[in-house]
């Protein structure tokens, strides 16, 4: 059984699955390439409505620039928004057919902002943007995995396990389609891979409201992340 890298383990990453992918030899690329401006569509028409779940993302310290880098959320490492898939059914349901989808969100990334070089959580998930709203194309927007820069032009396959980051230096909003896709060598492992990352961004969460946690040592912050994973398995 393949053992997926995680970010909790405080190693940058350093594997073999490739910075992007070929969406064509994907077994859901066609699918994604066929529908994709459906997808703008209904995304566009979701975030018209009235109610909708919108938040920024945690970790303020990422975010660089005049704004806040909003997410709004219809499935979290496989914990679902009820709200936003009941308000926003059409759109949720064009993924139906993805069952190896882990996550699933639009990203508001606003002018004159931009997300620092990070790793991701896992090398277990292939993420992929699906372009809705994008102003400019490089170098004034766009995103870079480990070397290499490229625009919102299309829909762009990548590993987030590498060193990446997105900038927006126009005067307009950029918004994209954010999935999340298992990797086939671990789809028997769904469930183990999303309850360490949902246990580790709790942990994050927690110390990005109280900095303090993060001079405990590592072993310490190392128990409470598995404290957090046991909360998630009994559903707490």
């Amino acid at each position: 059984m393949a053992n997926p890298w995680y970010s909790y383990k405080g190693v940058p990453y350093k594997g073999t699955t490739p910075a992007f992918f070929d969406i064509n030899s994907c077994e859901w690329g066609q699918y994604l390439i066929s529908n994709k401006e459906k997808i703008k569509e209904f995304a566009l028409q979701f975030l018209q409505k009235k109610d909708i779940i919108k938040e920024q993302y945690f970790n303020k310290e990422l975010v660089e620039g005049t704004s806040k880098w909003e997410l709004t959320s219809f499935l979290f490492w496989d914990l679902p928004s009820k709200k936003n898939i009941k308000i926003g059914s059409d759109f949720f349901n064009l993924f139906s057919s993805i069952k190896e989808i882990t996550s699933l969100s639009i990203s508001i990334l606003p002018p004159n902002t931009s997300i620092k070089a990070h790793y991701g959580d896992t090398d277990a998930v292939c993420r992929i943007h699906i372009p809705v709203q994008v102003p400019d194309g490089l170098p004034d927007c766009g995103l870079k995995v480990d070397a290499k820069s490229v625009g919102w032009n299309d829909i762009i396959v990548f590993s987030d396990a590498h060193l990446h980051e997105a900038w927006n230096r126009t005067n307009e909003y950029r918004v994209v389609v954010i999935l999340d896709i298992l990797l086939p060598e671990y789809l028997n492992q769904k469930n183990k891979v999303c309850n360490n990352v949902r246990s580790l961004l709790r942990l994050q969460n927690a110390i990005a409201k109280m900095p303090f946690l993060n001079a405990l040592p590592g072993f310490v912050k190392g128990g409470l992340r598995y404290g957090y994973k046991t909360f998630i398995y009994l559903g707490i």
